[in-house]
């Protein structure tokens, strides 16, 4: 059984996941949620595989991996060095 990739990236200023596979012809969605984006994906890539011609059972295994860059700062130095207690 054929396992396809599918990749995630966020889009900050649209503020959603947006999908791209290589290997699901025809796959581009979007969601603002990843339980709503994994639900789309659900239904999307078994529709968009069988109306390529792929035919191998009832299920459809997939890899979802995503990708988001995120900024963050470092404190000011005037509060260097932080003591941390555990």
């Amino acid at each position: 059984m054929r396992q396809f990739d599918v990749v995630a990236i966020w889009d900050p200023e649209a503020e959603v996941w947006v999908a791209t596979s290589d290997d699901v012809p025809g796959l581009i969605t979007e969601a603002a949620s990843m339980e709503v984006f994994i639900e789309k994906l659900k239904v999307m890539i078994p529709e968009l595989l069988a109306a390529n011609g792929y035919n191998d059972g009832d299920e459809v295994p997939f890899t979802l991996r995503s990708e988001r860059s995120v900024m963050t700062y470092a404190p000011p130095r005037s509060r260097w060095p932080i003591s941390i207690i555990h």
